[in-house]
């Protein structure tokens, strides 16, 4: 659960990703019905986390909140992201706990990783141009526990994407490895 959220690791990922799908300016005529204002654009919806999580934004870049923090957020490029997120994971973790993501790029391009929770570094691959970034996970096992966290990244001036709307739309279960789940989010980014 700690890597789902690692949303400072995870945010040159994104924008390297979105870069990729620059390919897709034949595709832009698809999305003109989405207003979409240029910059990083997210929404997600939480279904079950194991303990609590809440992230909050500094600034006044979220359009709403719920019982885990500000969601529907957007950045203008240029803006520094900046807020905290505090958590509690309820059940230690270990080597065999992991992460699994399946996600539609412009709807067309199927993306998938599945990473364990610990013990050794999460590797994402952007499709396509087959760039990969590493996130360093903590060694295993990892104790239940409380934990709070700043956020500091800023976003380049210009979009990776020189401001063709692309997306990233799917969603995230953590498992146990006995199959349980838990941990269930959905993730929608935009990059314009």
């Amino acid at each position: 659960f700690t890597m789902m959220i690692r949303f400072a690791a995870v945010l040159p990922f994104v924008i390297s990703f979105f870069s990729c799908t620059y390919a897709s300016k034949a595709l832009r005529g698809f999305f003109d019905s989405y207003s979409v204002a240029p910059g990083l654009s997210f929404t997600r919806t939480i279904r079950k986390v194991p303990g609590s999580f809440d992230l909050r934004f500094d600034g006044n870049n979220c359009g709403s909140t719920d019982d885990h923090g500000d969601n529907d957020c957007h950045f203008h490029w240029g803006d520094d992201v900046t807020g905290v997120y505090k958590m509690t994971i309820a059940d230690d973790i270990d080597k065999t706990d992991k992460m699994e993501g399946h996600f539609k790029i412009d709807s067309f391009i199927s993306y998938s990783f599945s990473c364990a929770l610990c013990g050794e570094d999460c590797v994402l691959e952007v499709p396509v141009i087959k760039f990969k970034y590493k996130i360093p996970m903590a060694p295993c096992p990892v104790p239940a526990h409380n934990e709070t966290t700043h956020i500091e990244y800023h976003l380049s001036k210009h979009s990776p994407t020189e401001g063709i709307l692309t997306h990233l739309e799917g969603h995230i279960k953590v498992l146990k490895a006995s199959g349980e789940e838990l941990a269930d989010v959905d993730i929608t980014v935009y990059v314009k």
